[in-house]
Order: C-alpha cells, then structure tokens, then sequence
C-alpha cells in the first residue's frame, strides 16, 4: 500500500481544506448494524471512456468467500470474476445485491444476507433466470420490487425485469422490439413513484422512458439545452431524477430535473450543467453520483490530465460553489481514476484505481468532503474498486474486481 505521513492541501473552488493519509494496523472489525438506505445502486464502470463497457478478457473465477480481518476492514469475495463490479445495491435490511454484467463472466444476480460473508444466487420463477441476465443496475423501487436491468442473453428479450424478493417471481419491464432506442444494454435503470420509468443506454446516447406503465417512448432529445451527451449514472431523489456522464471529448457533465419537475405525461428532460469550467476547465467523464438530503457528491476523471475528481456539492446545486477533490493533491504523480461515489449525511466515500498500476483506491470524508482519509489499509492492495455505499453508523461496503468486497468500520 502506500504510506503517507504528510497533511497534504487540498484545492476546492469554494474554500481550503486538507487530506490526512492514514495507515492503521488495527481497529473496529465489527461489522453495520444499521440499515443502509442510499439509493445509488449503480456505475457503469469500464476503461473505454466513450462507452460505459469494454471488452474484457479476465477469465478467473475465483468465489472465494473466506473473510480476513485487518485494519477496520472485513474482506471477502462475491462471485464477480471479472476485473470490475458494475453495480451494488443494498436493502434497507442489509441484503447486499451485486451485478457485474460488463465482463466475460459477466452472467448472474448474486446476494448476499450476512454483510457479504457468504454470497449466493436468489431463487427464481423461471428457475435460473440470471443465469443468462448481465446486471448493469439494480433498484429497490417504492413498489418493493427489485428491478435488475441489463440485457438478457439467453431465450427472450427483456431489457429490465422485476424480481419479487419474496416469491421469486421475474416479470418483464423494458422488451427490446427491434428498435435501436430499445434493443441497447441497459446501463441504468430507475422508476420513481409517479410511474415514470427511464433506462439509458450502456454504449451510446439512446435512452427511453414510459409513464406508469405505457407505451415505451423513444427518448432522443432529453437534453434541455439540446446538447448531445452520453449518461453514465442515474439516480432518483425526491422523485426526481439526476444523472452524471459525458466523453473523453467533452466537459463532465451533471444533468438535473428540470425547473419545475418533471411533468406527468410529458416527454423526459434534464438540464446539462457543466461541472468543470474557466481556468479550471477539463475535458473528461463523472461515472458515478450519489444524492442525499446532504448534497449531490460525484465522481469521475479529467481526461487531459489523467487524474480523478470528486465534486460535493455546497448548497444550490446550479448556483452555488462545488468542493472540487483533485485526487492528484493526494498521490502527486499518479494517474488516478474515481469510478464510484457513495454518501450518508457527512460521511462520504469515493473509490476508484491506479489507472496505471491498477491498485485500488478508498478515499473517506466524515466532514461533506472538506477532509479526505485514506482507508486502504491491506498490505496488498486489491485490483480497481468501482462501487461503495455507507450505512448509517459511519462504515461502509466497498466492492470491484475479483468479486473484492470489504466493509469497513472507522
């Protein structure tokens, strides 16, 4: 791992803040007792920084669930072989849901009840339904359902089914019908309690939307400002959806709800608001969101320095100042990429990797992101980490490739 000794300071375009750089050798082990209640779900996460997947040539298939408890953190392994975790998601009991649909060994929904010590696959009517299902989003909806989007790969053609947990029962959501707004893989899919529902594209600009159930419309044109952008992460707070993404030849790029909110009926839109502007201005992706009463924090890279970035946001998400991460303040030197962003209150979290050394990254802030922690603290540090979330006690779940999955408690 590397080792810091140093306060290192921290340049924000609202204020000044520093970064202290830990190595711990011992600490809590135990593991959350409070359920988590985020909602970010999902990253489309990948190399390619046109496309939210690439290829992917990784064949282990190492499921090795054994736990190992060093520095704080308990570490295991869910049966992602690959060399990433597209997306985790955990129920307000606990329940842990994994999905890594973007490898070779792509295939399956994997859960897990005991804080991901021991990981297994859900019960299914049809029987092994996921056998043949790449799983790039996974939410809890206000239904109580869990819809799992991705693509089916096997006999059928859905897009986005629901799963009900108790019964096992799978039933369509989204059907591709030979229509290149409807057949794409599912990179994010979410539905909020007025019935809107919205799926956007893993490998392009297409996305599609449908109104409590009805006809599946073709969403071309969602952007307000009549832009043209690639999403990369969605999320749903108050009802109202947000979303994340961009290209190697664009500004990163937030979409917001509209002024107004989104209106029953009415075609789908976000406002496009470019994170990185002026003197300060880049040209790259943000991969992952998360939103809660405390604030929108996101993550991703600048592409023309190779280094990653966590935006937290101050107030007015349009007007206000951001706190601005350049991850490179931290590891001077080091190419860098964030790939995931997770949030409880004050208690932030962003992972990611040595874009180079592929080593993985566990960045922490318990004050809203004015002073970050580094958390790895293995002396071998896993591969890249692309997803987390943070439970209400302060610990949080981390997860990414090899099945690598660790919870760790400050």
């Amino acid at each position: 791992m590397r080792a810091f000794t140093t306060v290192l300071g921290l340049a924000l375009l609202a204020t000044g803040c520093e970064i202290t750089v830990e190595s711990k050798d011992s600490g809590d082990t135990g593991t959350p007792s409070d359920a988590d209640t985020d909602t970010d779900a999902d990253t489309d996460a990948d190399t390619d920084a046109d496309t939210d997947a690439d290829a992917d040539t990784d064949t282990d298939t190492d499921t090795d669930t054994d736990t190992d408890v060093t520095g704080g953190w308990v570490i295991s392994a869910h049966p992602c072989a690959g060399n990433r975790t597209d997306v985790l998601h955990i129920d307000t009991d606990g329940t842990a849901w994994v999905g890594c649909g973007t490898t070779t060994t792509g295939y399956g929904l994997f859960m897990s009840s005991d804080a991901g010590a021991t990981w297994g696959v859900p019960t299914t009517v049809p029987n092994g339904y996921f056998d043949t299902f790449r799983v790039s989003s996974i939410q809890r909806a206000h239904d109580g359902l869990l819809y799992v989007g991705g693509i089916q790969t096997g006999s059928g053609d859905e897009r986005v089914v629901s799963l009900d947990t108790d019964s096992g029962t799978v039933a369509q959501a989204v059907v591709a019908t030979n229509q290149t707004w409807n057949t794409f893989h599912v990179g994010t899919y979410r539905v909020n309690s007025q019935g809107l529902a919205v799926a956007e594209s893993l490998t392009g600009h297409d996305l599609n939307y449908s109104w409590n159930g009805g006809a599946l419309t073709d969403g071309y044109g969602w952007p307000t400002n009549g832009g043209s952008y690639q999403m990369l992460d969605m999320e749903i707070y108050e009802d109202e959806f947000y979303g994340v993404g961009s290209t190697i030849i664009q500004p990163p790029m937030l979409f917001l709800p509209p002024v107004g909110g989104h209106v029953t009926d009415q075609a789908f839109e976000l406002d496009a608001l470019e994170m990185a502007t002026g003197i300060g201005a880049f040209e790259g992706e943000l991969w992952d969101l998360d939103i809660d009463a405390s604030g929108l924090v996101l993550g991703g890279v600048d592409q023309d320095r190779a280094v990653g970035h966590v935006f937290v946001s101050t107030g007015d998400f349009r007007t206000d100042p951001w706190l601005d991460l350049d991850v490179s303040t931290i590891y001077p030197g080091e190419a860098t990429w964030i790939r995931g962003v997770c949030r409880n209150g004050d208690d932030i979290v962003a992972v990611g990797e040595f874009s180079i050394a592929s080593d993985g990254i566990v960045l922490h802030s318990t004050d809203g992101g004015v002073n970050w922690t580094e958390r790895l603290t293995m002396t071998s540090l896993p591969g890249p980490l692309h997803k987390c979330v943070v439970f209400d006690d302060g610990s949080f779940a981390v997860t990414g490739s090899l099945g690598w999955y660790g919870v760790y408690t400050p």
